[in-house]
This record gives structure tokens, sequence and C-alpha cells, in this order.
């Protein structure tokens, strides 16, 4: 294991010291989100707009999300390096393009808030609190629900206006922190929202006749299920119950009588509530997501359990697909449910 480490370490080391040795600030103050890995051309996740097209739009992407891996691996050297690339004045997120709302909630804003945590250093988070702040106009659909994009910039929303519920319902963990470290309620009022409007849009479907699994597809101006929906604990589904037990641990820990700042009044009471909800749902959601995909197997004489994906019509009646979200051991997935790690397989493959 620890020759396994150290080469795990010496990679992570390799990687990103070549990263970032061609990871300098244009002349807009742009940061590349990738770099390739031969030619050393900058990547930006996000391609400049037509109005825009002299300036290069980076996130630093693979820099803010390696920053935690780079403490962790005992690369101070290449920590310090992101942690100062951050503090340009010339870095900035507002930039006037429009952006995944998902991707940049995960991917940057929990990465500078996971290395604040960790490494302390005050500009990551007051990075965080600047994008969390411009993430915010997402929440301006009828339903509260966020839309799928937004111009961080700008403000403006488009995109689909049917969501996934990965895409929606993983942002608590990043707004909840982002609370407890800056005290804004207006994080934790959004977070409070969105499962409020989600627990009465799954309500309603249960209510229709669908059973208590939950459909990926939603409208996100009327907060409706829309049919025919997939059930699935791989693409568009995975995050959504990872969040709901990780946020009930987390809100959790805000409820404490000791937590800093006190979650104040009146919040306190849908909080405590939400608290509670997060685990029951997580518990019936994932036991109904089980119920609805396993499908057991043989497979060279030896018991599999495949959890294929579902899909739902408005009347109920449903069949499997031909994707496989998780293929275990029979045997391994009796040990506990909840162990099992979801991947994307054709079932083909199996």
């Amino acid at each position: 294991f620890r020759a396994a480490g150290e080469a795990v370490r010496r990679a992570v080391l390799h990687a990103a010291g070549a990263y970032l040795s061609k990871c300098s600030a244009d002349a807009d103050g742009a940061l590349p989100d990738e770099v390739h890995s031969t030619s050393g051309r900058p990547v930006y996740w996000i391609a400049p707009s037509r109005s825009l097209s002299a300036q290069k739009i980076g996130l630093f992407v693979t820099g803010i999300d390696a920053l935690h891996t780079l403490h962790l691996s005992g690369a101070a050297h290449l920590a310090q390096q992101v942690t100062h690339l951050l503090t340009s004045p010339s870095f900035t997120f507002a930039v006037s393009r429009h952006v995944s709302f998902f991707e940049c909630t995960i991917r940057v804003l929990g990465g500078l808030l996971d290395s604040f945590e960790a490494i302390g250093h005050p500009v990551l988070l007051k990075r965080a609190t600047e994008l969390g702040r411009l993430l915010l106009p997402a929440f301006s659909s009828p339903s509260g629900l966020p839309y799928t994009t937004v111009n961080l910039r700008y403000g403006d929303v488009s995109g689909n206006t049917v969501g996934h519920l990965a895409d929606i319902a993983s942002f608590s963990l990043e707004f909840l922190t982002l609370y407890r470290h800056t005290g804004e309620a207006l994080f934790l009022e959004h977070v409070l929202n969105v499962y409020e409007v989600l627990w009465g849009a799954h309500d309603r479907a249960v209510t229709s006749g669908h059973g208590s699994y939950w459909t990926n597809e939603i409208d996100l101006n009327t907060a409706t299920f829309v049919y025919p929906g997939t059930v699935s604990g791989a693409h568009n589904g995975d995050s959504f119950y990872e969040y709901l037990l990780k946020s009930h641990l987390l809100l959790r820990d805000l409820l404490d009588p000791s937590a800093s700042p006190p979650i104040p009044s009146p919040l306190d009471g849908p909080a405590t509530a939400l608290c509670a909800e997060l685990l029951v749902r997580y518990r019936v959601g994932v036991d109904a997501l089980l119920e609805r995909t396993v499908v057991r197997r043989q497979h060279n004489h030896r018991p599999i359990t495949l959890l294929q994906d579902v899909v739902v019509h408005s009347d109920g009646s449903a069949h499997h697909t031909g994707l496989v979200s998780c293929l275990v051991r029979a045997a391994f997935t009796s040990i506990h449910p909840l162990s099992i790690v979801f991947t994307f397989t054709p079932l083909s493959a199996c």
C-alpha cells in the first residue's frame, strides 16, 4: 500500500507540475482550465463569446479542482502556486459567458471550499464567496429551482427548462458550507427552498400513482416531473442521492448548539425539519431506486447484481433500458446496498 500510495503521489506531482508550469495568465487575466499534454496549448473550459472574441475566458478549473489533492500529496510548493495565482487582482469569475451551474458548483465552488477548510488560505474563501454570489441568479426560475446555465457577469440564464436531479440538487453541500463560513443566510435559504420544492414535486408524483422512486427529469418552471422519465443511480441522478445523505450530516453539524454562526430564527425551524427529512428521503429514495432497478443474474456461473436503468411513463408503466447503472456481485451488495459504487456500463458488456 505504501508503494502504491507513493506511485499515486508521484503521478499527481507529475501531472499537476506540468499543468502549472504552463498555466500563466494571458493579457486578459484568464487562466487556462486545461493544458494540452504535448503542445502545451491552453484550453478554456468555456469558449469566449463572439462579442469577446479577443478574450480567452478561463475559470482555472484544473488548478482549483486539484488544490486539495496537492495539499494531501504534500506538494506544498504546487499548492502555493495555485493560491498565488488566485490572489492576482486581474483574476475574476465574473466572465461574460453562460456556464454550467452544476459543473461550476461541484468543481470550482466545491474545490475552493474544500481547499479552504484544508489549507485555510483566506483567498480561497474570498473567491468561493464571489463565485457563490455570481451563481445566485440561476435560482430565478418561477419554481425557485436553479436553471442549468447562468452568465456569471450579467446573471442571464439560459438552457433547457427541463433539468435533471443531479444538476439541480447537487449544490447544497457547497451552499451550506458557504453559510457556515460567511454567515450569509441567502445561501442557506436557497437550500431550504429547493428541497421544499423537490419534496412537493415528489409527493405529487407519488399521489398521482407513481411509487417512491425518483425520476431524473423535472420541469424547472412548474416543478413537475416529466414523463417518460428515467430512474437511474448513475447519469443525471447519482449525486442527488449522495447530496441527500451528506447534506443531512452537514446540516446536523450546523444545527449543533455550539456551531458558529448559529442558524438564525426563523430559519432554524425549517433547517431542523429539513435535516430530518433529508435522511428519510435518502433511505426511502435509495430503497425505491434499488427496488426499481435491481436485476439479479448469473455470469460465468456466479451471481451478479445489475442496477439497470428504468424508463417510467406517465401512466406508471415502465421498462428496463439497455444501460446498467452498476455491476457488482450479489454477495457484495448483500453486505450493504449502499456500498454500491455507481458506474456506467452497457448491458452488452456484462
